[in-house]
């Protein structure tokens, strides 16, 4: 599939994936007494990347073992809740700003400012407001490895297809309805100009931050609750009308990027990050 990307937000303090410690679990048996387990989630691909990482690392300075431990995002999070009540989380840890505060909050996380006062941890080329995302009441909990690009992806082999004009930023929220309303007028039956994103935690951020607030204010929202209402006005009138795909296509559009609606050829656009997006232009 043939795609092309327009900005939504850029999350590089909204949304960072980063590498947290915690009190180490105890390593699984194949690794030896001196390995500590990395868990994170992503693709075969990004696996067999860590794993080179992990053994080029351990080349050149040494130290214990790093066994990477992989699996989808939705499985990484229900899995590290579970591990996190049995207070067996690993070693190292993928983490993202949006539930890294809950685990560090529980002590289930090691504070890293030592390592980082003493030049264990080197992060003289991460910024300083992408490494504030990283903290939690002060205390740095979390080293940043990347930062976000939101983007909204549209298929466009098939607007080329029924005549629709790809969309154009910059744009605000109603002209988005309104290229969405128009580019399913279009459309074939069966075919919806998005993917129904009106439970995507990471849309509502730019939906938020487009009308001039934040998500949070220390531990309250940060917004007016009549603007969630817009919002989820916003979603359940394009579902209505068919703008979105189906409700019952959630399940595919949440677990697996490969089968989601935009990859197979059931909407003509979505939002996601570039990597996400990337998986999906391989499909």
């Amino acid at each position: 599939m043939r795609s092309r990307r327009t900005a939504m937000k850029r999350a590089a303090i909204g949304v960072v994936m980063a590498l947290g410690a915690s009190a180490c679990a105890s390593p699984a048996p194949a690794t030896g007494a001196h390995a500590m387990a990395y868990n994170f989630w992503g693709t075969p691909q990004r696996a067999k990347q860590v794993a080179e990482l992990a053994d080029a690392y351990r080349s050149a300075y040494g130290g214990p073992r790093i066994d990477p431990q992989m699996s989808s995002y939705g499985s990484y999070v229900e899995q590290l809740t579970i591990r996190a009540a049995g207070d067996d989380v690993a070693c190292l840890s993928d983490m993202q700003t949006t539930f890294m505060a809950q685990y560090a909050e529980h002590d289930l996380l090691r504070p890293l400012d030592d390592l980082v006062d003493s030049g264990v941890i080197d992060v003289s080329g991460i910024p300083d407001d992408v490494l504030d995302t990283g903290r939690v009441d002060g205390s740095l909990y979390m080293i940043p490895i990347g930062s976000i690009l939101r983007t909204v992806a549209y298929n466009e082999r098939l607007l080329e297809s029924v005549g629709a004009s790809p969309p154009a930023a910059p744009w605000t929220w109603e002209q988005y309805r309104d290229w969405l309303v128009a580019t399913q007028e279009r459309l074939p039956e069966g075919v919806h100009a998005t993917e129904l994103e009106g439970g995507d935690l990471y849309v509502l951020e730019s939906f938020v931050s487009a009308h001039g607030y934040r998500l949070f204010d220390d531990d309250q929202l940060g917004f007016p609750r009549e603007l969630l209402a817009q919002w989820f006005d916003f979603w359940i009138s394009l579902m209505r009308s068919g703008v979105t795909v189906p409700p019952e296509l959630l399940a595919n559009q949440d677990n697996n990027l490969e089968i989601s609606p935009l990859a197979v050829g059931q909407a003509a656009s979505a939002s996601g990050d570039i990597p996400q997006v990337q998986v999906i232009e391989r499909t």
